[in-house]
């Protein structure tokens, strides 16, 4: 679920290492940052809060909220659903479903077992294709750069 952050957000700093007398050591630009996402996480706890209670109040579940974006994954029943799509602060909602994979579809329609046949089977290390759910894991390798990102329990 998409909030609105009310225009909340703080800039983030622009420093810089420099020259002269602007010079930024390492550790100041580093100390810069993380007051500035200290302040976005304030932001974010301040406007999330009464989302998170109106979930909980409708018997939903909270799995995941974000310290630096507007966003929270919950569990909700459909009543819940309709009743958060009418608040103003929550901007958009995107539903989980289940998904069937297609990977059978996909190596059948690409030819793959063409080229198999012929021995070219690629290294197993790498990579082909990456599935998307819809589904936010606070552990994706995609999501590090949120340094101190709580981890839920999914």
């Amino acid at each position: 679920m998409w909030l609105d952050d009310g225009g909340e957000v703080p800039v983030a700093p622009r420093v810089a290492p420099g020259s002269g007398q602007d010079v930024a050591s390492p550790a100041q630009i580093q100390a810069a940052r993380d007051r500035h996402r200290e302040r976005v996480a304030r932001v974010m706890a301040r406007r999330q809060a009464p989302v998170i209670a109106d979930v909980v109040a409708k018997g939903g579940r909270v799995v995941f909220a974000s310290r630096l974006a507007p966003m929270l994954s919950a569990e909700l029943t459909p009543g819940a659903i309709r009743a958060l799509e009418k608040r103003p602060d929550v901007l958009g909602l995107d539903l989980d479903v289940p998904i069937t994979s297609l990977i059978e579809e996909g190596t059948e329609a690409i030819r793959a077992h063409e080229v198999w046949g012929d021995g070219l089977e690629g290294d197993p290390g790498t990579t082909v294709a990456v599935v998307e759910s819809g589904t936010v894991y606070p552990s994706s390798a995609y999501l590090t750069w949120a340094d101190n990102l709580p981890r839920a329990r999914l």
